[in-house]
């Protein structure tokens, strides 16, 4: 494991009390949304995302906004209606076509 891994798995366990034998299944409702996301990126990768040969993709995107009684950005985690995503998709799809050429 790298040092990045193993000081995010040591934040988590002291922070919520989590042993080796705490079933991952368990993990989403223990931990903050915002942590498991986090931590589940580590079990998805644990080398690190796989790379393409020369492509560059898009492979996570996030949502931040400021509200406007607070200047803290937020990340949003609501579910987006399906034809906004497919705007979304196409273009962020249009994006990656840029960056190659």
């Amino acid at each position: 494991m790298n040092k990045d891994i193993e000081k995010v798995f040591s934040e988590m366990k002291s922070k919520y009390g989590i042993t080796g034998k705490t079933p991952i299944g368990d993990l989403p409702s223990i931990m903050s949304k915002a942590d498991w996301l986090l931590v589940s990126c580590f079990l998805k990768y644990p080398n690190g995302v796989p790379k393409d040969k020369g492509e560059r993709k898009i492979v996570s995107t996030m949502i931040l906004v400021e509200w406007s009684d607070s200047p803290k950005m937020e990340t949003l985690f609501h579910k987006m209606p399906n034809d906004l995503q497919q705007s979304f998709d196409e273009w962020l799809s249009d994006i990656e076509e840029e960056v190659k050429s």
